[in-house]
């Protein structure tokens, strides 16, 4: 199965939806831009999995960790647009 093509701007959407709907990461949120790679990773993820996540503090680490299971799971499932 592919990957489905989406925007920046939509994949970041994406991405917060996913976030928000771990109860730990309601206040959370990817707070960078998706950035492009030149070519694709490995696994053919054509998009940096190193992304800024802004959490509240009394849950951060717990968060993080969640968000690393998101970015994971979404660069399995889209890339960028060209």
């Amino acid at each position: 199965m592919g990957r489905a093509l989406v925007s920046n701007q939509r994949l970041l959407q994406i991405l917060n939806e996913r976030l928000h709907a771990h109860d730990d990461c309601k206040e959370c949120y990817f707070s960078s831009a998706v950035m492009a790679l030149r070519c694709p990773d490995s696994e053919g993820c054509n998009w940096s999995r190193d992304l800024n996540v802004r959490c509240s503090a009394r849950t951060s680490q717990a968060c993080k960790l969640i968000a690393e299971c998101v970015i994971d799971d979404l660069a399995r499932q889209y890339n960028l647009e060209a």
